[in-house]
This record gives structure tokens, sequence and C-alpha cells, in this order.
């Protein structure tokens, strides 16, 4: 296959104006759009797949380059709801940030530890807006800077 033949692994659409030339981010011979892969790597958050190729297992460019518009800085918050009730709590990053927002729920909520958090975190993707699910805490860290880029489009 030529390259002018090569479509993109996620779209299986050409290079084009709209969509961008194909990128190689890996050793892998299927050619790739860089929006296409930051949406993948958005939808597989908090698994490997987010950080590396499934195939040639080599490091991927951080998503967030690629999908986050410049916004300006704000407080994220996320609102969880849980038995018909909903509350609203700012989120940090990073895992103090996580373990955190796992205290305030349980707090919120009135859950033990014994009780297992298990979450989905409904989303829009930065830049486009799309409506996406992230499933389990793993994923925490990008649902968290999807909050942060929407918290930011909210003040501009």
């Amino acid at each position: 296959m030529s390259c002018e033949d090569d479509a993109c692994w996620v779209c299986l659409e050409g290079s084009s104006a709209a969509a961008g030339r194909l990128e190689y981010p890996c050793a892998c011979p299927r050619g790739v759009h860089a929006k296409c892969l930051a949406r993948w790597q958005l939808q597989s958050a908090g698994r490997e797949e987010e950080r590396a190729c499934r195939f040639c297992k080599q490091t991927l460019p951080d998503w967030r380059d690629t999908l986050t518009p410049k916004v300006p800085a704000a407080p994220p918050v996320m609102a969880i709801v849980y038995d018909g009730k909903v509350v609203r709590l700012q989120v940090k990053p990073g895992k103090e940030g996580m373990e955190e927002f796992q205290r305030q729920v349980r707090a919120a909520f009135g859950l033990g530890d014994d009780v297992e958090l298990d979450c989905v975190f409904d989303c829009r993707a930065p830049g486009t807006g799309e409506k996406i699910k992230l499933r389990g805490l793993e994923s925490y860290s990008a649902a968290m800077h999807c909050a942060a880029v929407a918290a930011g489009e909210r003040l501009a």
C-alpha cells in the first residue's frame, strides 16, 4: 500500500485538509490523524492504551497537547450523582487529588471504606464537546482534565 492509499486506523479516512495529514507516532506501519489518536487515547483513559501503542508498546504523545483548546485556568468541578442525590465537588489533579475526591464522595453520600467506588465519568471531550464516558477511578485524571477545560470554557 502506498502512502497515498493509506488510511487512518481510527476513522478510516485518508489525509485531507479537514482531517489533517496522517502521522506515524509509533513503530506500527498504519498512519493516524493526530486528533483521532488523541480521542482514542482519551477514550482509553486509565488503561495502558492511553499512554502506549497496544501493538508495539511504544510510548504515544500526550493526548492533552492535541485536544486541549486554549482556555483560561479555572477550578474544575465535577457533579457526582448517587442514589438520586447530586453533589458538586471541586477536584484537584494527581494521586492526592484522586484520594481527596474519593474521601469527599464517601463523606457526601455516607459511604464507608468497605464500599467499592465504581465510577463512570460523563464528560465532554476537550476541543470537540463530544459526550464521552470514562470508566473506572483509573480514568480520574482524564475526567479531571476534561472538567478543568469545561470550567475554563465557561469563563471564556
